[in-house]
């Protein structure tokens, strides 16, 4: 199975794109992994870059204004997000024949840990570092997108897959009939999350500008304690990235963090900055142990803004329940057969991922309510839409069913709170 796109252009036609920036003279490169963009890193006389070809998908003139006065924001607020350079013309990209480039600064980090309660716990709270600083913000240009992972869009390519197997493609391990009754599985759900979770109520749900693709091959951490950015990343201008603020004690089980059955403690309170914990209550946040608290981990980059937009800003909280806190059997890279694993649920995890965002920024009772099926749509996408796109035809089925059942059924599990 391909996943990974290739960089389309010869060392030639790369040395000659990369005259539009005052990056130094060309050493060498390498391919970068992704599954939507391709991309390469460059080595230079002055250092490394992230060079990367925008998807056609995401590059009109109007996006490619919103993104990058996001990611210029993102930065001025403290955020560990680095702005594309600017060309000698003083664009933030450029446009060689019908293709859109940009070229960042090469950010030094290492990947999310999913052992590390730490790392977990700095995403949680980065992420709502990135709600509270797209809150009452308006980028330049437009971006109005439609519902991200819509579960209508999933019956099409659920479709596509039943004629794949009448077609006489082979479903990997399973046999027809076994094959029939997961698709069939995955339309009831697609079907139950539209009628549980319609767009009326979806965009009834507190909105922001959120990321959209919130998972582990987006994010470094920093091997050791933060500097900030490294000489010459930062703009002029531009605040340091901050060091993650650590989340909260935790108790109580993960279905009662999906309900707010219980109060986010005021130790967790006092972690982000509103004075000492009572006495009596605890300062250690998230239950670390004691080696934890004392290194800490601290992001050293959050990347890929192609589908932040302003939807329901839980719908993020989706992304790191699925991808950070719910283990895998392989580390969460930048391939496709990677980043579409099957979760497992672990209830200690969730909950200490939702109790960290919600010491800065509490859920609604609807949120909470609502978060059990944007769980649902979201794994739905994962699977469909990248075998619709991404997989080649004799592979689609041996890609898209093996485990795609699992997930959805712990999420059935969640008590997903009435419609209102």
């Amino acid at each position: 199975m391909s996943s990974l796109t290739t960089w389309p252009l010869n060392r030639k036609q790369t040395v000659a794109l990369l005259r539009h920036w005052n990056v130094g003279e060309f050493v060498f490169l390498r391919e970068a992994a992704g599954t939507a963009s391709p991309a390469v890193i460059v080595a230079t006389r002055r250092g490394q870059y992230f060079l990367k070809q925008r998807s056609p998908r995401y590059s009109d003139r109007a996006r490619l204004s919103y993104d990058h006065s996001l990611m210029r924001h993102l930065a001025r607020a403290g955020l560990p997000v680095i702005p594309a350079l600017r060309t000698h013309e003083g664009s933030r990209w450029v446009v060689e024949e019908g293709r859109v480039y940009e070229v960042y600064p090469w950010v030094e980090g290492r990947p999310f840990d999913p052992e590390s309660r730490a790392d977990l716990v700095a995403a949680a709270d980065l992420l709502a570092r990135f709600h509270q600083a797209t809150a009452g913000f308006t980028p330049a240009g437009k971006k109005d997108l439609p519902r991200l992972f819509h579960p209508a869009d999933r019956l099409p390519e659920i479709a596509e897959a039943r004629a794949l197997l009448e077609e006489g493609i082979r479903p990997g391990a399973l046999s027809v009939s076994e094959a029939r009754k997961v698709l069939d599985y995955l339309e009831h759900t697609a079907h139950e999350v539209l009628q549980r979770l319609p767009d009326e109520r979806y965009w009834a749900l507190p909105q922001t500008i959120i990321h959209g693709d919130y998972h582990p091959a987006n994010v470094k951490y920093e091997e050791a304690s933060p500097e900030g950015p490294a000489e010459g990343q930062a703009e002029p201008g531009l605040k340091p990235a901050r060091r993650p603020t650590p989340g909260c004690p935790v108790a109580g089980p993960a279905h009662r963090a999906l309900l707010g059955d219980g109060p986010v403690s005021r130790a967790a309170t006092a972690s982000r900055g509103a004075g000492p914990a009572p006495p009596g209550e605890t300062s250690n946040p998230g239950g670390l142990a004691e080696e934890e608290v004392a290194s800490g981990s601290a992001i050293a980059g959050l990347f890929d803004f192609d589908w932040a937009c302003r939807q329901a800003r839980v719908k993020d909280l989706a992304d790191g329940i699925l991808f950070f806190a719910c283990p895998r059997e392989r580390p969460l890279a930048g391939d496709l057969a990677a980043l579409t694993q099957a979760p497992r649920y672990d209830a200690e995890r969730v909950r200490l991922f939702l109790e960290t965002y919600q010491a800065r920024l509490p859920l609604s009772e609807e949120e909470r309510a609502c978060l059990p099926d944007l769980l649902r749509e979201r794994w739905l996408y994962v699977r469909l839409d990248a075998m619709h796109r991404k997989v080649q035809r004799e592979e689609k089925l041996r890609f898209l069913l093996p485990q795609v059942t699992e997930p959805l059924k712990w999420m059935e599990g969640l008590p997903p709170g009435p419609p209102p």
